[in-house]
């Protein structure tokens, strides 16, 4: 389950965040280090869910559950999915570019 909720962060990062394809597999083992994931997932993703987000919402719920299933505390989750999501995030330079590119 993990693993597939980190592929479809990834993929996410790609669509809306502008992270960089060559940067995904960095930040995918990142990811499967940060929870212990041995492997990537190999299955089906459900891209156009993803692609229609607008907001993020429904992955940041499933890595909060996930983290609390785990033994951490809400406040703990929150602060790891807070992180792992900044992190995917286009620092402030690239947010100026794209900004003024429009």
């Amino acid at each position: 389950m993990i693993s597939r909720m980190i592929e479809e962060l990834l993929y996410y990062a790609i669509r809306h965040l502008h992270l960089n394809e060559e940067d995904v597999i960095f930040y995918r083992n990142y990811l499967m280090s940060e929870f212990n994931v041995k492997a990537p997932y190999d299955g089906e993703i459900n891209y156009k869910s993803i692609d229609e987000m607008i907001v993020p919402d429904t992955l940041v719920e499933q890595f909060m559950n996930y983290c609390i299933n785990d033994g951490l505390s809400e406040k703990e989750a929150e602060a790891k999915v807070t992180k792992i999501f900044g992190m995917l995030s286009p620092i402030p330079s690239k947010t100026i570019e794209t900004f003024n590119a429009l």
